[in-house]
């Protein structure tokens, strides 16, 4: 697991087009929005989330899928 930001190729896309898991082989489980005080919790990621700039993603997968997906920005 591990905590990153999205790639830009993913911003503004509901998760479930994406297609993170085929891309990168990655599961994103819960989101932080920038825009939440500092203090806010994570939430629960859905297919319906739409990722922003910012966004801190709580990513789960294989150490190298997850690696490659945090260094894709």
């Amino acid at each position: 697991m591990v905590k990153t930001k999205p790639p830009r190729d993913v911003v503004s896309v509901p998760l479930r087009e994406s297609r993170l898991r085929s891309r990168y082989g990655v599961t994103v489980v819960s989101v932080k929005r920038q825009a939440d005080r500092r203090d806010a919790a994570f939430t629960y990621a859905t297919p319906d989330t739409v990722l922003m700039y910012g966004d801190i993603l709580l990513v789960v997968g294989r150490i190298s899928d997850v690696e490659r997906f945090a260094n894709a920005h």
